[in-house]
C-alpha cells in the first residue's frame, strides 16, 4: 500500500507538470459531461468486475466448490493444493485471445501468460492452503480482492527519479522486508485450523477413512 501511494502520488504530480490541473486521480479534466459519465460508469463496472465479480466467482468454483470434491475423492491435503490451482490458472487463458485481436505478438503473448500462468498458480496454490487450513471462504474472498486491488509488488518502483519517491525508498523498501517478515512468522499460527474448527482441515482423514473401509 506504502509503494502504491508513493507511486500513484508521485505521477500525479509529475502529470499535473507536464499537462496541468488534474483531478485527485491524475485524469485530466474533460469539458465534455457525457464523455466523463461514460468513463465513470466504464470504471465502476471494471471495479466491480475485478475487486468483486471475479473474486466471488472464481473462489466459489476454484475453493469453495472444487476443494471439498477434491479431498472427499481421497486426495491428501499437499496434493490438493497442488492440482486445484492448475485448473485456476489455466481459466485465464481466455485472456489471450484478446491480445491476439489486437495484434499482439504471439511471442510476446507466450512470454505474458507464462507469467500469468506461473502467479496464478502460485495464488491459487496460497489461496487453497488458507481455504483448507481455515475452511472459510470470506478470508479467500478477501484475499483475492486485495491482491487483484494491489497487484504484483511494485519492485520497479525503486527505478524510479521522483524526488518523492527517493524521499520515502528507504521507507518503501523497510516496508517490503518488514510485511515479508511479518507474513513468514504469523503465517501459520493466524491459520491455525483449531482457530477455525475447520472442517475441511479434516476433511483428508475422514474420506481416507471412508475409502479404505469399503475396500
Amino acid at each position: 500500500l506504502t509503494s502504491n501511494f508513493v507511486e500513484d502520488h508521485s505521477l500525479n504530480v509529475e502529470h499535473e507538470r507536464e499537462n496541468g490541473s488534474t483531478y485527485g486521480d491524475g485524469t485530466e479534466h474533460a469539458g465534455d459531461f457525457d464523455s466523463d459519465a461514460k468513463e465513470g460508469s466504464s470504471w465502476t463496472a471494471t471495479t466491480a468486475r475485478d475487486y468483486f465479480i471475479a473474486p466471488l466467482t472464481e473462489e466459489l468454483i476454484f475453493r469453495s466448490s472444487m476443494i471439498p470434491l477434491l479431498l472427499s475423492s481421497g486426495l491428501d491435503r499437499v496434493t490438493t493444493i497442488l492440482l486445484a490451482p492448475v485448473f485456476f490458472s489455466l481459466s485465464h487463458i481466455h485472456l489471450a485471445y484478446g491480445d491476439i485481436k489486437e495484434g499482439v505478438s504471439l511471442h510476446d503473448i507466450a512470454i505474458n501468460y507464462s507469467l500469468q500462468l506461473f502467479y496464478t498458480y502460485t495464488f491459487g496454490a496460497f489461496v487453497s492452503f488458507i481455504f483448507i487450513r481455515t475452511g472459510h471462504f470470506v478470508a479467500v474472498l478477501i484475499i483475492h480482492s486485495l491482491c487483484n486491488l494491489n497487484g504484483l509488488p511494485k519492485i520497479n518502483i525503486f527505478s524510479y527519479n521522483s524526488p518523492l519517491i527517493i524521499k520515502y525508498r528507504v521507507l518503501v523498501a523497510l516496508s517490503y522486508v518488514a510485511g515479508f517478515i511479518a507474513f513468514g512468522l504469523a503465517l501459520m499460527p493466524l491459520t491455525e485450523p483449531q482457530l477455525y474448527a475447520s472442517i475441511l482441515f479434516g476433511l483428508e482423514i475422514s474420506s481416507s477413512k471412508d475409502i479404505n473401509s469399503t475396500r
